[in-house]
């Protein structure tokens, strides 16, 4: 070897080195030659968690990565900016299919992706059951059975399937005093038309129609445990338990001893009262005052939440306050800017936090900006409202529309802003139904369809109809799908694994 062809040798090796460094640390950097537009791009990537395990993930319709029991994550690095066709497959199972963007620096998630079962299996839980009313810790559920002497309602328990009866319809009579002595009067041609749960799943109220009148009792989700009837000739309105006493019923009502301080202009005549009542475990029954004269107006909707009772007034102000023993403190008027009141609409206070007050007005939909002290009118038709597990959203079906408004800033994929609004789902058929299953998915009813859509609407939601069944009624209770059907109750466990 010549000294002249080791210099060649040596100088060739450092030019090899000085050109081929930089582009071992480019890519080591994620940086890439993009063939397409002809110019050195930085990489990103794509992101996914997947449930159940056991799925194939397709980039492009080429077979990338599949999950297993332990490990149900994959990452998708080192990929060019530009959009990619994503699949998600498992046999006899709904595929997950999204276009995704990738940008440079940046990856791409989607970390709630769940597939459902193609024709789930459905077990028969109970026969001849007209309606269902699940407890809020979904454990058990009053039942409406129909029988040959009339209707009854028994507690059902969904773990042993036991069930045992509480109410019949010939059980409902009243004590009436007269000529100095009690006597019973059978409380005849009443149908139950609404169970109503206290918040610790310790005591229901029964909403009874008769002839168009509606009267109330209250009692335990067990046998032999006594019914209270409430006044049957007061016109009751928004009746609830106290979410934080179950021993307290609240409810509006005609106080005729009360007068309001709004007066008829016309007139000049002060009209009678529609008050806030409050039942306490001793049967007493108080009309709550205002220990500010100037706040007695009528009540036309109130909510408790925390320590506070919030009340809407017929003026259109929001007020919250305190209760001590027969009286409301006022602590706080929430809307500086009063709404106009529709005399014949029906008024409803929306709420599970203070932080979040919502006004039912018929179908329209107010939410309270706490900043500006304003109820916004922020839908039309809202004929159906359902929190998110975690708070931090709602769902609204319009009747031919379900929406999302966030309620709290969304910071993970796809991000959010506090108070947007979501158009997630139209259909030309009503919408009925509308329930979460979790964070990130929510079922609902089209005529005889059961249908899934996930909340993430980049390029377009995941949509499938999971099953079909006559006239179906969907609860979604511990992770288990119940419909009711021609009056006969089904069960599916396997929807979510």
């Amino acid at each position: 070897m010549t000294k002249r062809f080791k210099k060649i040798l040596f100088l060739s090796i450092c030019a090899l080195f000085i050109i081929i460094t930089p582009i071992v640390i480019l890519y080591a950097s994620g940086y890439r030659f993009d063939f397409d537009n002809i110019r050195i791009v930085q990489t990103g990537g794509l992101f996914f968690k997947i449930s159940p395990p056991g799925v194939m993930v397709y980039i492009d319709d080429k077979p990338y990565k599949k999950t297993s029991f332990f490990f149900d994550t994959v990452l998708m690095a080192g990929l060019l900016p530009k959009n990619y066709k994503i699949s998600i497959q498992k046999s006899d199972y709904y595929s997950w299919e999204k276009e995704l963007s990738v940008g440079e620096k940046i990856v791409t998630e989607a970390k709630n992706i769940v597939l459902f079962p193609k024709n789930p299996l459905f077990n028969l839980a109970l026969k001849d059951i007209k309606a269902l009313s699940p407890a809020p810790d979904e454990k058990k559920a009053i039942i409406e059975i129909m029988t040959d002497n009339g209707w009854s309602l028994s507690s059902f328990d969904f773990q042993n399937q036991e069930q045992k009866q509480i109410l019949a319809e010939n059980d409902l009579q009243i004590l009436e005093s007269g000529n100095g002595s009690l006597t019973t009067k059978k409380i005849s041609g009443a149908k139950p038309t609404n169970i109503i749960w206290s918040s610790d799943s310790k005591k229901i109220l029964v909403e009874l129609d008769k002839k168009g009148e509606k009267q109330y009792l209250t009692a335990e989700p067990s046998p032999d445990k006594g019914l209270f009837v409430i006044d049957v000739d007061k016109k009751i309105k928004n009746i609830s338990f106290n979410p934080n006493n179950s021993e307290e019923i609240f409810f509006i009502s005609y106080a005729p001893t009360a007068t309001s301080t709004k007066t008829s202009s016309a007139t000049n005549a002060i009209s009678p009262l529609f008050s806030i009542f409050i039942i306490r475990g001793n049967g007493e029954e108080t009309v709550l005052d205002f220990s500010d004269p100037s706040l007695k107006q009528n009540v036309l909707a109130y909510a408790i939440i925390n320590n506070y009772i919030i009340w809407l007034s017929e003026s259109g102000v929001i007020y919250k306050g305190t209760i001590n023993r027969d009286k409301i403190s006022l602590t706080e008027i929430l809307n500086v800017k009063p709404i106009t009141i529709k005399p014949t609409a029906n008024y409803q206070i929306l709420s599970n936090s203070l932080s979040d007050i919502f006004l039912k007005e018929d179908e329209g939909l107010y939410h309270l900006d706490h900043e500006k002290r304003i109820l916004e009118k922020i839908f039309d038709s809202a004929k159906q409202i359902s929190f998110s597990e975690d708070m931090k959203k709602i769902a609204i079906n319009t009747g031919n529309q379900i929406w999302l408004y966030y309620l709290e800033e969304e910071k993970s994929q796809p991000q959010r802003a506090k108070e947007e609004k979501i158009l997630l789902y139209s259909s030309s058929q009503e919408i009925t139904n509308l329930n979460w299953l979790n964070n990130h998915y929510l079922i609902f009813r089209i005529n005889e369809s059961v249908k899934i859509t996930e909340i993430d609407n980049r390029q377009k939601p995941n949509l499938i109809e999971l099953t079909a069944f006559p006239n179906p009624t969907i609860f979604w209770l511990s992770n288990k799908l119940f419909i009711l059907s021609n009056n006969n109750l089904f069960s599916s466990d396997n929807i979510i694994k």
